[in-house]
C-alpha cells in the first residue's frame, strides 16, 4: 500500500514538471511572437514614413518643373516711339499662352476718359481672347505722353487669366500707377537720336575748329609784328 502511494505522488510530481515546462516554452514562444509583431510594425511605420517624404518629394519636384515649364504672362508699362503710353503683354514662360483674358477695372477708364482719351482700344481689348506664344509680345496704347503729364487719376488695375495646352488655367494681377511716369519724354526713333548725336558732334567739331582758327590769326599776327 505505501508503495502504491508513493508511486503515485510521484507520477503526479513528474506531470506537475511536465506541464510547468510546456507553459514556459509557450510564453517563451509568444514573446518570440510580441517581439516579431512589433518589428513588422516598426518596419511597417519606417517604410510608411520614407514613403511619404518620397511622395512629397516628387510632388516639390513636379510643382517646380511645373512652375518652370509652363506659360507666365508679364503686363507692364511701356513708352515706345512718338511718345506713345501702352501696356506690354509678354508671355514670359516656356510654354504657349492660350485664352488670354484682360479685365480692366472701370474707375481708370472713366478717369483717363474724362481727359479726353479714347478708350476704344482698351475696351476692345477686354473683350477679346488671345494667344500669346513663348516670348511674343503685344502693346496696348493708353494715351500719348501729353495726357499722361496731365493725368492724376486712379491706378490701373488688370486682372488676367490664361491656359497652357492641357487648359491648365492660370489667374494673375498687375497694377500700374501711371502718375509715377508723368516724366517720361518722347522717344522718336533711333535715326532721330543718330541724328541729334551727329548735330551734337558737327557743333562741337565747328567749335574746335573756330579755336584753331583763331589760334593761327593770331600766330599770323605775331610773325607780323615781328617782321
Amino acid at each position: 500500500m505505501e508503495i502504491l502511494t508513493e508511486a503515485i505522488v510521484m507520477l503526479n510530481d513528474t506531470l506537475v514538471k511536465s506541464s510547468t515546462s510546456i507553459k514556459l516554452s509557450e510564453w517563451i514562444m509568444v514573446g518570440i511572437t510580441a517581439i516579431y509583431v512589433i518589428a513588422t510594425i516598426l518596419i511597417c511605420l519606417f517604410n510608411y514614413r520614407s514613403a511619404m517624404a518620397t511622395r512629397k518629394q516628387v510632388q516639390e519636384q513636379k510643382r517646380q518643373f511645373d512652375e518652370v515649364n509652363r506659360p507666365n504672362i508679364d503686363i507692364t508699362f511701356e513708352c515706345i516711339r512718338n511718345g506713345l503710353i501702352c501696356i506690354k503683354i509678354e508671355n514670359t514662360g516656356r510654354k504657349l499662352a492660350k485664352n488670354v483674358k484682360l479685365v480692366f477695372n472701370k474707375d481708370f477708364i472713366e478717369s483717363i476718359q474724362k481727359i479726353g482719351v479714347n478708350t476704344k482700344s482698351l475696351i476692345e481689348l477686354s473683350r477679346s481672347i488671345f494667344t500669346l506664344g513663348i516670348g511674343q509680345k503685344l502693346f496696348a496704347d493708353i494715351c500719348s505722353d501729353i495726357y499722361l503729364k496731365q493725368y492724376k487719376g486712379s491706378l490701373l488695375k488688370i486682372d488676367f487669366s490664361y491656359e497652357d495646352n492641357q487648359q491648365q488655367l492660370y489667374t494673375d494681377h498687375a497694377i500700374i500707377d501711371l502718375n509715377q511716369y508723368n516724366w517720361v519724354e518722347k522717344y522718336d526713333s533711333p535715326l532721330k537720336d543718330i541724328g541729334k548725336y551727329q548735330k551734337e558732334n558737327n557743333e562741337m567739331y565747328e567749335k574746335e575748329l573756330k579755336l584753331m582758327r583763331e589760334a593761327v590769326d593770331l600766330i599770323k599776327r605775331g610773325l607780323q609784328k615781328d617782321s
